[in-house]
């Protein structure tokens, strides 16, 4: 799913209640927020997926490719348009 709108249009609320839905149905949730004050930290939105802040995007998308194969899993992005360029690249 991809929520477009304004600022304070709702877009964080709509994603935390995605989150709590897919909870509640079983699912593993990951969390990742873009944010202004890292958008020159390479990495630093996709890292917060595995809360290691040290892995690389493309080691992040296998981590979560090998959970997922193990239950279901949502992965979602807030506020995608302030993450850094190798978080959205990936």
């Amino acid at each position: 799913m991809l929520f477009v709108g304004a600022t304070g249009s709702g877009r964080s609320t709509l994603v935390g209640s995605s989150e709590e839905r897919a909870r509640q149905r079983g699912f593993e949730v990951r969390r990742a927020t873009g944010r202004v004050t890292e958008t020159d930290i390479a990495g630093s939105a996709i890292s917060e997926l595995l809360d290691d802040h040290d892995a690389t995007p493309t080691t992040v998308l296998a981590r979560l490719a090998a959970l997922a194969e193990a239950t279901p899993m949502l992965v979602a992005v807030d506020d995608l348009h302030l993450a850094d360029p190798a978080s959205t690249a990936a």
